[in-house]
Order: structure tokens, then C-alpha cells, then sequence
């Protein structure tokens, strides 16, 4: 019988603390995932600046369309996203976006939509734009993982954004961004480095590499 109750109030505990929900002005607010985010944000700016290494995968209607191997670069607002086939350069308030196919470049302000791709720097600021939702933990290895999806709180071309997060370490190790009506970019990390040396020009298109290139400014 003691056996029975102890079993039942671990198990009361356990779902108490993994689905902390509270309302605010009628919206309910998964207050765990909340935690969570906000310590993984925490740890991203005593971390920074960040250097990673990571795998895309493009998916449309669950079928793989695409993968290609990069680097993220982030410091702050600023960011810059090399992989195989483009390139994306940010200094906080323009994005050059590099079609390597095309060899062209488009330069455009940074919008709450375009800056999702600065993946350190929107979790930073998921508040405003998104609301967290813890999905589960996942035993990955011998490390236990966060797995949260961001929802957008109004209109967006973003369907959702999934995170997982070292549940010991706060660290990103995936993170995937579904696009309504369009394709999943799945970023798997592979490499991680804190504390990186950066210049201001990391972040801004290296015109100078390129003096062929076309600059279409659109903004």
C-alpha cells in the first residue's frame, strides 16, 4: 500500500512540474517551457560569441529534398550563415543573402522573419514573436534533451520552430524552422564553440571576394 501511494504521489509530482500552465489575458502560457527557454537564452549570452558547425536538412512533406553542411557565426544581432549552396551575412540591421548558383546577392532590411535564421539572437528575443511549448524530454545517449516548440503569436510564414536543448548544459544540439505551406530546414549541431574572437566585417557581405558579384539592393 505505502509502495502504491509513493508510486502515485511521484507520479502526480512528476506531471506537476513537466506541465506548469498558467492564463494570461485568456492565452495559456506553458510556464516549464518558459523556464527553460529563458535559461537556455541565459547561457547562449554568457556563451557568446558563438561559433557552430551544423548539418541542414530540407525537407517538404516529410520527405528529404535537400542537405548540405555549414557554419553559423553569432554575436548579438549579428550573424553569418555559410553553407554549401548560400550564404547570409548580418550586421544586425541589413541581410545580404548570396545564391552562389545565381552568383548574385539580394540585401534587404532584417525582419522579424528573416532574423529567424540568426538562430542564436531569436531565442534571445522568442518572447515577443512566440510562445513556448514543451513537447517532451528525449533520452539522446546518456544526456536527457528538451524538446520545445515555438508557435508564433500572430500571422507568419513560420508554421513553428522546434528546439533541443542538452536538459544538464542548456545547448542547442537541433533546432528546425517549418515554413507554412513550404518546406523544414532541420539544423543538427555538430560542433560548438564559446567565447570566439569576432570583427565587425565577419558580418557583412566581403565584397572584395567578390567584385563580380551583383549587389540587387531591395531595400
Amino acid at each position: 500500500m505505502r509502495r502504491t501511494l509513493l508510486a502515485m504521489l511521484l507520479l502526480v509530482s512528476a506531471t506537476l512540474a513537466f506541465g506548469q500552465k498558467t492564463k494570461v489575458n485568456g492565452v495559456v502560457i506553458d510556464q516549464t517551457a518558459q523556464r527553460i527557454v529563458d535559461a537556455i537564452s541565459a547561457n547562449i549570452e554568457k556563451e557568446s560569441p558563438l561559433r557552430m558547425d551544423f548539418v541542414m536538412t530540407t525537407k517538404n512533406k516529410g520527405k528529404q529534398i535537400d542537405s548540405q553542411k555549414g557554419t553559423f557565426l553569432s554575436h548579438g544581432a549579428k550573424f553569418r550563415l555559410l553553407s554549401t549552396d548560400y550564404e547570409d551575412y548580418s550586421d544586425g540591421k541589413n541581410l545580404w543573402h548570396f545564391v552562389k548558383a545565381n552568383q548574385e546577392v539580394e540585401l534587404t532590411g532584417l525582419d522579424s522573419e528573416s532574423n529567424v535564421f540568426n538562430i542564436i539572437n531569436m531565442i534571445k528575443s522568442y518572447s515577443k514573436d512566440y510562445r513556448p511549448k514543451l513537447i517532451r524530454e528525449e533520452n539522446r545517449g546518456n544526456a536527457v534533451f528538451n524538446v520545445i516548440d515555438l508557435v508564433p503569436k500572430g500571422k507568419s510564414a513560420i508554421a513553428k520552430i522546434r528546439i533541443v536543448a542538452n536538459k544538464n548544459s542548456n545547448r542547442i544540439s537541433e533546432m528546425s524552422i517549418q515554413i507554412r505551406e513550404g518546406n523544414t530546414y532541420i539544423y543538427t549541431i555538430s560542433k560548438y564553440e564559446t567565447k570566439v574572437k569576432t570583427q565587425d566585417n565577419d558580418f557583412v557581405f566581403p565584397s572584395n571576394k567578390y567584385p563580380n558579384i551583383e549587389i540587387i539592393d531591395l531595400r
